[in-house]
């Protein structure tokens, strides 16, 4: 399988991607998602990393149940179902840009570039409902390439708290949102990814 880097994504065109990519990789039950071609069909990228069928089925009921919904991080590669894209390089640039709450933050393979965690966790709960949940998606320490001593653009390496002994650099996620008064529902854990569901604590 060919590696498909952060610069491969960039070349994407937001503007030609389809509406509801979300929709697309489950009806077809999507294999081979990392070719040009495939990532061009699906329009987002980062739904292909969602590997795990129980993490999509869950997500995409968390998305259809949602009446807005944020995706924080995403305009290289929009989650589609309506939501709003918060980016540096995009309409919205910061959360107040938008008015009011929302139901659902959906943010994948963006915070391992962020250097205060605390501050994007609480933005997130000011941001969601009482009821709002947050789906979480960044690059677990398993994969050595993508830890922040190696990969220059990431700024933290995930774990999880189960996961025993690891370097105290790493960012242990469960605890980490349950400091910033999150619930998480559903952990998953790959080799390359963690994913995390979590509601947030009114």
């Amino acid at each position: 399988m060919t590696t498909v880097t952060h610069r491969d994504y960039a070349n994407i065109d937001p503007a030609g991607m389809d509406d509801d990519p979300g929709n697309w990789v489950a009806e077809n039950k999507v294999k081979n998602a990392h070719s040009p071609a495939m990532r061009r069909k699906i329009g987002a990228w980062r739904w292909p990393l969602i590997r795990e069928p129980v993490v999509r089925e869950q997500l995409i009921d968390w998305v259809t149940e949602a009446d807005r919904i944020i995706d924080f991080g995403g305009a290289a590669g929009p989650l589609g179902y309506g939501s709003i894209v918060v980016d540096r390089i995009g309409t919205h640039r910061g959360l107040e840009d938008i008015d009011g709450k929302v139901d659902l933050i959906f943010t994948a393979h963006t915070l391992e570039h962020v250097i205060d965690l605390g501050l994007v966790l609480c933005a997130f709960h000011w941001k969601l409902t009482d009821n709002g949940r947050l789906f979480i998606l960044v690059p677990s320490h398993r994969a050595k390439g993508l830890r922040a001593e190696v990969w220059p653009h990431h700024a933290q390496t995930f774990c999880l708290s189960t996961n025993g002994k690891l370097s105290p650099d790493y960012v242990q996620l469960d605890q980490l949102l349950a400091r910033h008064r999150f619930i998480p529902r559903k952990v998953a854990e790959g080799h390359e990814n963690i994913a995390i569901f979590a509601e947030k604590v009114p």
